[in-house]
């Protein structure tokens, strides 16, 4: 059975043209908050699984915190991360306690 979800707003800053949105695949839930499918990628202190509310600007309140962090890390040089921190920590790729997007 398919999962039905919507692709919400989240206010994620703004720029010298007004407000940034980011869209996410989220689940409404009957009492009209959304439970977060991923982790943002603009939209801070937000990850997979949380329960969010917004307001009508689509700012984000944490209603409460799915166990999930989102991390992100931007290299200069991906080769960097596949010759040192994998030699480093080997087992991080393959834990089976998160995701790692965008390799």
């Amino acid at each position: 059975m398919e999962e039905k979800f919507s692709i919400i707003q989240v206010l994620a800053g703004h720029n010298a043209n007004g407000p940034v949105h980011e869209e996410l695949p989220a689940r409404r839930l009957d009492d009209g908050a959304y439970r977060l499918l991923a982790s943002p990628g603009l939209a801070l202190g937000l990850a997979k699984n949380d329960l969010i509310s917004l307001n009508r600007e689509g700012e984000a309140r944490l209603l409460t915190h799915g166990g999930n962090f989102c991390i992100h890390i931007y290299l200069e040089n991906p080769g960097i991360w596949k010759t040192r921190a994998q030699r480093k920590f080997p087992g991080l790729q393959k834990s089976s306690i998160g995701n790692f997007l965008g390799q």
